[in-house]
């Protein structure tokens, strides 16, 4: 099924009419996000992340009655890391013996057994990734889903200046949006002056960061006084970590890899699990300290590029 479709068809997220046993297939991580939220929205779920289930877990959560618990579908969350275990619960053992709905996002990872596809009581919904020419609709639908109201001359240029990525529009309309929160009469002369630089060098600080250069990243954000550009680079290097997490997050989108995935899997290689964490934590605060305007960020941001941390690699 086509990305428009889905989400013209099904307001909610998933049909309103379906089975107890969901499974929702959505190759664009930024699409899945967009429709995670939707679910979230009108069906008020249990999430669950995927890696954590158990058989233990379904068997007291998802066969068992609950008379404390609110008659809520689950939503499970990078479903495609489950264990295989769980996979053979539903699929030999105990599916048809009825069960609390369930719906699980498995946009990329491992492939689920292809007997799921033929389950008379299950729905398998794939939803195919954007089009290389799909730019100015996913501009618009990006815009609409996050309440973003942008001018006419603005989302144009936006839809002939961006690729049809959910990656590269979601940034740039994370730096519109901050722009207009500071500015509600931005132009497009604004946009066009503000946004290019710093879209071109976002990647550039990414990369930094993904080769423990972080003393060199943090010069270049001190170089440009601009709380909301800021903001909008830490949001970014925040996912730019979290695929440095999963290096694999492009294999079943792609049958090749870019150069920025593999710059991706190249930095990988330099990083424990601890010191990403670390460095997520240090980068929200960031974020958060510098969306609320904190005076104290300068100073900490300039403390962190003159005494930076052990880079990746050295513990």
């Amino acid at each position: 099924m086509a990305w428009p479709n889905f989400f013209a068809q099904w307001a909610a997220g998933v049909p309103a009419e379906r089975p107890s046993l969901v499974l929702l297939e959505i190759s664009d991580v930024y699409l899945e996000r967009l429709a995670v939220a939707r679910l979230k929205r009108s069906l008020r779920p249990y999430v669950v992340w995927g890696p954590e289930l158990s058989d233990v877990w379904a068997e007291q959560n998802l066969l068992s009655a609950d008379l404390f618990r609110q008659n809520r579908p689950y939503l499970v969350l990078a479903a495609a890391k489950v264990a295989a275990g769980i996979k053979d619960f539903w699929q030999h053992r105990k599916f048809k013996h009825g069960h609390n709905e369930i719906i699980f996002m498995v946009g990329r990872g491992p492939t689920w057994p292809e007997a799921f596809k033929t389950m008379p009581d299950a729905w398998w919904i794939q939803v195919e990734g954007p089009r290389f020419w799909e730019a100015p609709a996913l501009v618009k639908f990006f815009a609409q889903e996050r309440g973003l109201h942008l001018p006419r001359d603005i989302e144009q240029y936006l839809a002939q200046t961006l690729p049809a990525e959910g990656r590269a529009i979601e940034a740039a309309l994370d730096l519109v949006a901050l722009q207009q929160q500071a500015h509600p009469d931005l132009t497009l002369a604004q946009v066009q002056a503000w946004l290019a630089p710093p879209a071109e060098n976002i990647f550039t600080l990414a990369t930094w960061w993904g080769r423990s250069q972080q003393a060199q990243a943090l010069a270049k954000i001190l170089a440009t006084p601009d709380e909301a550009y800021w903001a909008s680079c830490f949001s970014f290097l925040s996912g730019h970590l979290l695929k440095i997490a999963d290096p694999t997050y492009w294999s079943l989108k792609k049958k090749k890899s870019s150069k920025y995935d593999q710059e991706i899997q190249q930095a990988s290689k330099l990083w424990t699990q601890e010191q990403l964490c670390r460095d997520l934590r240090l980068l929200a605060k960031w974020e958060q300290m510098a969306l609320a305007h904190d005076p104290l960020l300068v100073t900490e941001l300039r403390n962190a590029q003159i005494n930076t941390y052990a880079p990746p690699g050295q513990g």
